[in-house]
Protein backbone atom coordinates (compact mmCIF):
# COMPACT_ATOMS: atom_id res chain seq x y z
CA UNK A 1 0.00 0.00 0.00
CA UNK A 2 1.33 3.47 -0.89
CA UNK A 3 0.32 6.65 1.30
CA UNK A 4 0.73 9.50 -0.30
CA UNK A 5 0.87 13.00 1.67
CA UNK A 6 -1.81 15.68 0.18
CA UNK A 7 -0.69 19.24 0.73
CA UNK A 8 -3.32 21.38 1.44
CA UNK A 9 -2.17 24.97 -1.00
CA UNK A 10 -4.34 26.22 -3.08
CA UNK A 11 -2.70 29.10 -5.35
CA UNK A 12 -5.10 32.05 -6.48
CA UNK A 13 -1.95 32.84 -8.70
CA UNK A 14 -4.04 33.90 -11.66
CA UNK A 15 -6.16 36.32 -9.43
CA UNK A 16 -2.47 37.60 -7.74
CA UNK A 17 -1.56 38.33 -11.35
CA UNK A 18 -5.20 39.98 -12.38
CA UNK A 19 -4.63 42.20 -9.52
CA UNK A 20 -1.32 43.36 -9.90
CA UNK A 21 -1.19 43.60 -13.62
CA UNK A 22 -4.66 46.11 -13.17
CA UNK A 23 -2.84 48.47 -11.10
CA UNK A 24 -0.96 51.14 -12.73
CA UNK A 25 1.88 53.06 -11.32
CA UNK A 26 -0.28 55.51 -9.49
CA UNK A 27 0.58 56.05 -6.39
CA UNK A 28 -2.93 56.71 -5.07
CA UNK A 29 -4.18 53.97 -6.71
CA UNK A 30 -1.72 51.55 -5.12
CA UNK A 31 -2.59 53.66 -1.60
CA UNK A 32 -6.20 52.72 -2.01
CA UNK A 33 -5.10 48.92 -3.17
CA UNK A 34 -3.69 48.69 0.18
CA UNK A 35 -6.30 49.85 1.94
CA UNK A 36 -8.44 47.63 0.22
CA UNK A 37 -6.00 44.59 1.25
CA UNK A 38 -5.78 45.21 4.71
CA UNK A 39 -9.70 45.14 4.72
CA UNK A 40 -9.90 42.18 2.86
CA UNK A 41 -7.65 40.54 5.43
CA UNK A 42 -9.70 41.58 8.39
CA UNK A 43 -12.34 40.17 6.77
CA UNK A 44 -10.88 37.27 6.18
CA UNK A 45 -9.46 37.35 10.13
CA UNK A 46 -13.48 37.40 11.31
CA UNK A 47 -14.21 34.64 8.94
CA UNK A 48 -11.81 32.42 10.82
CA UNK A 49 -12.61 33.32 14.11
CA UNK A 50 -16.41 33.14 13.88
CA UNK A 51 -15.64 29.23 12.46
CA UNK A 52 -13.70 28.99 15.14
CA UNK A 53 -15.92 30.56 17.42
CA UNK A 54 -19.13 28.74 15.66
CA UNK A 55 -21.31 31.87 14.89
CA UNK A 56 -22.60 30.95 11.97
CA UNK A 57 -24.43 34.48 11.86
CA UNK A 58 -20.70 36.11 11.47
CA UNK A 59 -19.52 34.06 9.59
CA UNK A 60 -21.52 34.71 6.92
CA UNK A 61 -21.61 38.53 6.96
CA UNK A 62 -17.76 38.36 7.01
CA UNK A 63 -17.89 35.67 4.15
CA UNK A 64 -20.35 38.30 1.95
CA UNK A 65 -17.86 41.13 2.46
CA UNK A 66 -14.61 38.68 1.80
CA UNK A 67 -17.07 37.78 -1.32
CA UNK A 68 -17.64 41.93 -2.39
CA UNK A 69 -14.22 42.70 -1.65
CA UNK A 70 -12.85 40.14 -3.50
CA UNK A 71 -15.11 40.43 -6.29
CA UNK A 72 -13.92 44.27 -6.21
CA UNK A 73 -10.33 43.16 -6.42
CA UNK A 74 -10.93 40.99 -9.28
CA UNK A 75 -9.87 38.16 -7.23
CA UNK A 76 -12.86 35.65 -8.55
CA UNK A 77 -12.02 32.44 -7.28
CA UNK A 78 -11.64 33.35 -3.63
CA UNK A 79 -15.16 35.67 -4.40
CA UNK A 80 -17.04 32.57 -5.77
CA UNK A 81 -15.82 30.08 -3.12
CA UNK A 82 -16.74 33.28 -0.39
CA UNK A 83 -20.50 33.15 -2.06
CA UNK A 84 -20.64 29.14 -1.62
CA UNK A 85 -19.54 29.75 2.33
CA UNK A 86 -22.74 32.14 2.69
CA UNK A 87 -24.96 29.95 0.90
CA UNK A 88 -24.39 27.05 3.13
CA UNK A 89 -24.18 28.90 6.02
CA UNK A 90 -28.18 28.69 5.44
CA UNK A 91 -27.84 24.89 5.60
CA UNK A 92 -27.13 22.06 7.86
CA UNK A 93 -24.50 20.86 5.68
CA UNK A 94 -21.64 21.51 8.66
CA UNK A 95 -19.56 19.21 6.79
CA UNK A 96 -20.00 20.99 3.39
CA UNK A 97 -19.67 24.44 5.42
CA UNK A 98 -16.55 23.14 6.82
CA UNK A 99 -14.89 21.97 3.92
CA UNK A 100 -15.64 25.64 2.49
CA UNK A 101 -14.53 27.36 4.89
CA UNK A 102 -11.30 25.69 5.08
CA UNK A 103 -10.68 26.54 1.38
CA UNK A 104 -11.78 30.46 1.83
CA UNK A 105 -9.27 30.76 4.26
CA UNK A 106 -6.40 28.51 2.13
CA UNK A 107 -7.11 30.57 -0.60
CA UNK A 108 -6.79 34.03 1.09
CA UNK A 109 -3.64 32.41 2.84
CA UNK A 110 -2.17 31.69 -0.66
CA UNK A 111 -3.20 34.68 -2.16
CA UNK A 112 -1.52 37.05 0.58
CA UNK A 113 1.94 34.76 0.56
CA UNK A 114 2.34 35.55 -3.24
CA UNK A 115 1.75 38.77 -2.67
CA UNK A 116 4.03 39.25 -0.04
CA UNK A 117 6.40 36.97 -1.81
CA UNK A 118 6.21 39.27 -4.60
CA UNK A 119 7.12 42.72 -2.47
CA UNK A 120 10.03 41.37 -1.48
CA UNK A 121 11.66 40.19 -4.80
CA UNK A 122 13.96 43.05 -6.17
CA UNK A 123 12.69 45.41 -9.18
Amino acid sequence: MTVISLQLRESARQDTWRLLGAAPDDSERVERLGTDLDQFMDELSRVSMAWHDRDTDILRNSARCVAEKASALGLNRIARVARTVVMLGRTEDKAALGANVARLLRLGQGFFEEVWELQDRPG
